[in-house]
């Protein structure tokens, strides 16, 4: 457990997961920011497969099982996306060029089972991007990308399910539009990615912000942030860096 908080209210919750018989870590870090505790959880963990479940999502009582059952019967795959129960989205196509045009679907952070091996070969999550980071969102995405340009596999089973609040149960801040989108605009330029999906992915929650569920101020936040993400990614890193 990679504790963020001032405090000590993870104290109570931890104990008795000790008292049950659990080895638990206990890791504290003084920076909020969601990429480096994953890095730092992920290397103290053994374990030879990776998950990271948010504070507020949870597994069912099969979904470790499920994952395990997944992976032993596609030995070639490098990860596993399962399914975001709430989002009931389709499934995923786990492809490069189908994420390469920002048409792979959901591959959302709580959904991710990955093999230790294949996430230390990419090197984890780019702790310049997501929560945390000034370009504040993507670093799920560049993690497929980075994987998906190594000819990784991945494979989808809707076995293994995963239960998170929706958006809509959710909704973001103006604000956190905007760094999200600041993460979504670096994607595009380190990856390289054609100019008609950055032109679409700039013009689209400005012209169809009912297709995104996005309020008039949270579409130009968006739109602004995938510009400033873009131009700054750019500016700091150069294009593929």
């Amino acid at each position: 457990v990679v504790d963020q908080n001032g405090d000590n209210r993870l104290l109570p919750l931890l104990q008795p997961l000790r008292d049950a018989g659990m080895a638990v870590q206990h890791l504290r870090q003084a920076q909020r920011h969601a990429g480096r505790a994953r890095n730092a959880g992920a290397d103290a963990a053994r374990a030879a497969l990776l998950a990271f479940p948010d504070d507020d999502a949870w597994y069912e009582p099969q979904t470790l099982a499920a994952a395990l059952a997944a992976l032993q019967a596609h030995p070639q795959a490098d990860g596993l996306v399962g399914h975001w129960v709430e989002l009931a989205a389709p499934a995923p196509r786990l492809d490069l060029p189908s994420w390469r045009r920002f048409r792979g679907g959901d591959a959302s952070m709580v959904t991710l089972f990955v093999r230790r091996q294949a996430f230390v070969a990419v090197g984890g999550f780019d702790e310049r991007l997501g929560p945390g980071a000034w370009f504040g969102g993507g670093e799920e995405t560049d993690l497929l990308l980075r994987s998906l340009s190594r000819r990784g596999c991945w494979v989808h089973d809707p076995a293994v399910r995963v239960h998170h609040a929706s958006q809509a149960a959710c909704p973001l801040s103006v604000a956190q539009c905007l760094a999200r989108a600041r993460g979504t605009g670096a994607l595009y330029a380190r990856h390289r990615l054609p100019a008609w999906v950055v032109l679409r992915g700039l013009l689209a929650p400005v012209l169809l912000p009912w297709r995104h569920g996005l309020t008039p101020a949270q579409a130009l936040a968006t739109a602004a942030g995938r510009a400033q993400g873009l131009l700054a990614w750019w500016w700091r890193h150069g294009r593929g860096a």
